[in-house]
Order: structure tokens, then sequence, then C-alpha cells
């Protein structure tokens, strides 16, 4: 007998035993051997704990025990040992079957045994039991893909980094604004993002946000600019996030292009200064206040009117600019208007008051004036002081009065007058008649008087013409005619 192989084969024998001890007592793995066909020929402490079989009622049962109903319909238990043979080793996880029918998820690495010839003769498999960790991924891959949800229903480009800055996730809003695939961000410095000039000053800024990470817009106060893949620059607002993931933290930075918006801003300052250039061209004093009647807007014609600065009525309740008497009640007819806003006076038919600074008192009249602005309402009161006015009202009252009192008093004259004149009228009427009779009397008297001789003028002519006509010379004959004639007109006017 050879001592040497025999103490070789004693030592080796010890150390199988002593290994094979070691492997028996491990419980977090499942460790066994497999017959070439795949039949169970050893079990440790492990592969019981893990599968719920003891060693006597397992051994020399097919490993495809272990796999699901479906598992097995698929020969999954033979494509691994053909794959093991093959390659020597093979790995595969899935759904593995416990004594009791319960699942559980399993790693397995299945390694193949050889003899001296490289035949194969067996199997040895190690299964660790990872449900807790398949769980803790399928929970982890569930939380990004709703993250992913999240990120791509964001309306603004979403861009996660890590704290060396580099990209890590990105949306579809990101690739639309920047002109980059999300591909080609990830893993590149979040500095690509920017400017050329502001990239190598903001990895600054970016340590001094991973030593007080929080919630905040990024570059408060400036203007912010995003650089795209075409190297156009643009207007941005960035808010930032911190996002701790297993101890790790990322930042999230919201980025929205503001290009819109600063034409808008724009658009409104301008509209703010051509109504401020309208406000300061008034002739009254505007204010402007909202539904609650604070003041938002004053004129430099309030400042001289009311006495006090724009500063010291911005904010204040407009209230201030009245009588004390009357400010408990005008918040109800303030409340009232704001029901049903529309250009008016105010107080139709009412004495209304402004109050001055120093508490005098004067007469106003107020037009007002709904204004529609973004988010909400603002109500334009003109106010003109009247003080003048009323003055030349009441002096035209006077004027008014003392001109009826100069009308009746002229008016009772010129009755008097009237009354004195038809007395005359009358008396002169009364001399005419009387008068006209006499004259009647004269003209009978006198047409009477002159018929006769008329009469006989007439006759004796007629007398001439008819018997002496012949006799007389042409000078003789001439007379008759203007005789006869003269005679002819007297008759007339006689009778006229």
């Amino acid at each position: 007998m050879d001592i040497n192989k025999t103490s070789n084969l004693s030592f080796t024998q010890k150390k199988e035993d002593f290994v094979w001890n070691m492997i028996s007592e491990i419980e977090e793995y499942a460790i066994f051997m497999l017959d070439i066909q795949g039949n169970v020929m050893t079990w440790n402490r492990g592969a019981e704990k893990i599968k719920g079989y003891t060693s006597e009622e397992i051994i020399g049962k097919n490993f495809s025990v272990f796999y699901p109903e479906d598992a097995r319909q698929q020969q999954i238990p033979e494509l691994v040992l053909d794959q093991a043979k093959k390659l020597g080793k093979a790995e595969h996880s899935g759904w593995r079957l416990r004594k009791d029918g319960s699942l559980f998820w399993g790693n397995a690495v299945i390694t193949a045994l050889h003899n001296e010839q490289q035949e194969v003769i067996g199997f040895t498999k190690i299964l660790r039991d990872i449900t807790k960790q398949k769980k803790k991924e399928e929970a982890l891959s569930k939380s990004e893909k709703k993250f992913r949800k999240l990120l791509e229903a964001a309306p603004d480009a979403m861009v996660i980094v890590d704290r060396e800055g580099n990209i890590q996730l990105t949306n579809t809003q990101t690739e639309r604004l920047f002109g980059y695939s999300e591909a080609a961000l990830i893993g590149q410095p979040v500095e690509v993002l920017m400017p050329e000039m502001l990239r190598k000053g903001h990895k600054a800024f970016r340590s001094n946000y991973n030593r007080n990470p929080k919630v905040r817009m990024m570059g408060e106060g400036l203007e912010l600019q995003g650089q795209r893949k075409d190297g156009t620059l643009f207007p941005v607002e960035i808010a930032l996030s911190p996002i701790d993931v297993e101890g790790d933290q990322l930042i999230s930075a919201a980025i929205r292009d503001i290009t819109e918006k600063k034409k808008n801003e724009k658009a409104l300052v301008d509209s703010e200064k051509k109504f401020r250039k309208l406000l300061e061209a008034a002739p009254d004093a505007m204010v402007i206040v909202n539904q609650e009647g604070n003041i938002q807007l004053t004129n430099t014609q309030t400042e001289k009117l009311f006495g006090y600065s724009q500063a010291a009525l911005i904010g204040q309740q407009v209230e201030m600019l009245m009588p004390e008497v009357l400010r408990k009640g005008h918040e109800t007819y303030r409340e009232k208007y704001n029901q049903s806003p529309k250009v008016r006076m105010m107080g139709e038919g009412l004495e209304l008051q402004g109050q001055r600074q120093d508490g005098t008192l004067f007469p106003v009249e107020i037009a007002l004036s709904p204004i529609d602005v973004e988010g909400g309402q603002l109500i334009s009161a003109a106010i003109r002081d009247i003080t003048e006015k009323k003055k030349n009202e009441n002096q035209i009252h006077v004027l008014n009065e003392n001109l009826e009192q100069k009308v009746k008093e002229r008016t009772t004259e010129l009755e008097k007058i009237r009354n004195h004149l038809e007395e005359e009228i009358k008396k002169r009427t009364q001399e005419i008649e009387l008068r006209n009779q006499e004259l009647e009397a004269f003209n009978y008297s006198v047409s009477h008087d002159l018929r006769a001789p008329l009469s006989a003028i007439s006759g004796y002519s007629d007398i001439l013409k008819e018997d002496y006509f012949e006799l007389l010379d042409e000078e003789g004959k001439r007379v008759i005619s203007i005789i006869n004639n003269n005679v002819l007109k007297m008759h007339q006017l006689i009778n006229e």
C-alpha cells in the first residue's frame, strides 16, 4: 500500500467533508448538488429554510419541482441544465415554488461538475432568495415610472442632475426647449445648457447649493439665460429642488422659457407708462383703487388737491380722502358698486366733499369707471374740485334772484305804461272819431255847396257847345273843352 497516496486521499476526504459541513450550515443560500438528470443529491440548511423541504423529503427528486407550472411547460429546468452543460455555468432568475406552494423570487447559479475525462457528471446549484430585493426593484421601477410620468407631465423642461452636476434624467420638454435628445444629454455636465461665459462660474454656485440644498429659485434677482443646441440664447426661470434617492442626493431643475413672459412684461411696462402719462395728463385728481378700496395709484393732481404724497396714499383706504363722518357708510356704497360696476357719477344728486390732509373740506364731483386688469378689477375715480363752480353757481343764483326782482318791477312799470297808453289810445280814438264825424259833415257840406255851381257851369258849357260851337273860333273851342274837363274832374273829386 502507498502510504502517501492513502494519506493524501484521507486529507482530501477530510477537506471535502469540512467544506461540505460548512456548506451544510449556511442558511442564507440554498446550496445543493444535482446528478446529470437534475435529481437532488445533497441538501443544506439554507435550502431547507428557503424551500421548506427537509433533506429526507427532497433528495432523489428532480429539481424541476422548484419551478412553477408555466416554467415547467416552457421546459426552463431542462434549458438551464443544457446551458450549464454547454457553457459550464448558467445563471437564471425567476419565480420559484416552496413546498407550501408559495412563490419566491430566486437567483440561481448552476455549475457543471466534470470528471477527469471532462465529462459532465452532475451540477452544483447555489440559489438565493431575493424576493425582497425583487419587490424593492419592482417598487423602485414603479416609482421610477411614476416619476417619469410626472416628469413628462410637467409643463417645464425638467433636468435631474447629481451632486457633480452630471445630467441623469430629462423629459421631452427639455428636448423641445434645448434641441438635444435625452441620450445626448445623459452624463453631460448641466453647464452645457448655459451660455459659455457663465459655465465656469456656475460650478462654484453648484457647490454652494450642495452645501445647503433647498427648494428655491435659482439666481434670484438675476437675468438667467439658457443656450440651445444651435447656440441661441433665451431667458429662463429655474426652480431648484433637492431629491433624496436612497441616501444619494440629486437636484431637480425646472427650467421655464420666459421669452413670452418677458415680452408681456415689457408690453405691460410700456402700457403702464402710457397709462401713467394719461393719468398725469388728466386735469382731475385720479385715484385708482382695488375692490377692497385700497389705493393702488394716484397722479400729481391728487397730491396737489389733497396735500398727500403718492407714497403716503398707496395702500391706504380711499376713505381717508373723505370727511370722517362719511367714511363708515362709504364702505357699503363701495361694496354695492363692486356688484354692478359701470361708468357713472358718484352720489348723483348729493353734495359730495373731499377732505385734505390738513382737515379742510371742499366740494367735489367724482366720476367712477371700472378697469379690467389681469387677475381682477380696479376702479378709477376722477375727482374734481368744484369750489369755483359752486361760487359761480351761487353768484348765478343771486343774479337770477335779482333779475327776477327787476323783471317783476319792470313788469309792474310796463303794466302801468300799458294802462296809460290804453287810456291815451282810447282818448285819441274818441277824438279821431269826433273829427272824422266833423270831417264827414264838412265833406258833405262842401260837396253839396260845390255841386250846384258845377252843375250850372256844366249846363252853360253844354249850351255853348251845342248852340254856338260852330260860331266859336279855335281858341273858344279850346276854352269850352277845358271847362268841360275841369268840371268832370271836380265831379270825380266830390264823388270820391
